[in-house]
């Protein structure tokens, strides 16, 4: 978990986007600010789903990335969030489109900003 939480700058931005009634119980979770709060929220939404026999995948696609004037990237993305519970089939839990603000760091690009906008929400 650390390692994707350093995918991130250590001011990062990850908004909510989703209202009540969203597939997040009660909405979205609050927004996290800094790469530590982003690792928290990661570790507790993992902590939240231990034990539950489901299967979570994510499927990226229709991936296009634009220059900005600034040296940074933009990049948007739609995704698809998979459950599959043991046993079971595996369903498309909610459709999603994702816009990252990449900056470049030593030895490659971290995420500044990320917003995901769940299909039901747009």
């Amino acid at each position: 978990m650390d390692a994707w939480a350093a995918t991130y700058t250590v001011h990062a931005v990850y908004p909510p986007v989703a209202p009540a009634g969203s597939p997040y119980p009660g909405g979205a979770p609050a927004q996290r600010r800094g790469r530590a709060a982003i690792a928290g929220a990661l570790r507790a939404a993992v902590a939240k789903r231990a034990g539950s026999a489901v299967v979570r995948r994510y499927w990226l696609d229709m991936l296009v990335v634009d220059p900005a004037p600034d040296g940074a990237l933009r990049a948007r993305f739609a995704a698809f969030n998979v459950e599959t519970p043991a046993g079971g089939r595996p369903a498309i839990h909610n459709s999603t489109t994702g816009e990252d603000l990449l900056v470049p760091a030593p030895g490659g690009w971290l995420v500044a900003t990320r917003r995901i906008t769940h299909d039901a929400v747009s």
